[in-house]
């Protein structure tokens, strides 16, 4: 390494060590709150959501996530574990146990459940239905009241 590059790599350990410490959080913190910078990051995220390519960009990441936790969960092959029925339009996630929804609602719903079961390494307690077998379970348990006619 050349001087010029020693330098620079003293500085950016000095500033991580800075940025690190309880002071330089504190700023941080304060700066990200500020409401100069809250206007500026809406105003770009309203704008940028609404493009294309975020769009796109957003939905192959959702269906990544997605096949991960059902190839997790179906090792031979993605399908359905009671009918093996294999259209993936077609299967969702499924508590073993039931009560789902209480859990989704701690968690969040959707692609939130999902990133959920990979952030927290694949947790027992799943399986993968398709939403006749799904409904069908829920009936046959009770999670669901009956409705009167």
């Amino acid at each position: 390494m050349n001087k010029k590059q020693i330098r620079k790599e003293k500085q950016n350990q000095a500033y991580l060590k800075y940025y690190y410490s309880e002071k330089g959080q504190k700023k941080i913190k304060t700066y990200r709150n500020s409401s100069k910078v809250k206007k500026r990051q809406k105003k770009y995220h309203e704008k940028y959501r609404k493009t294309k390519k975020y769009k796109k960009g957003m939905r192959a990441y959702r269906d990544k996530i997605k096949r991960l936790v059902y190839e997790h969960y179906s090792p031979n092959g993605i399908k359905c574990k009671k009918c093996s029925f294999d259209d993936i339009r077609a299967l969702s996630i499924d508590h073993i146990k039931g009560k789902g929804h209480l859990h989704r609602l701690k968690v969040g719903f959707g692609n939130a459940l999902y990133r959920w079961i990979v952030r927290n390494n694949y947790p027992k307690g799943f399986q993968i239905l398709c939403m006749n077998c799904q409904f069908i379970k829920r009936y046959e348990n009770k999670e669901i009241p009956e409705r009167e006619v």
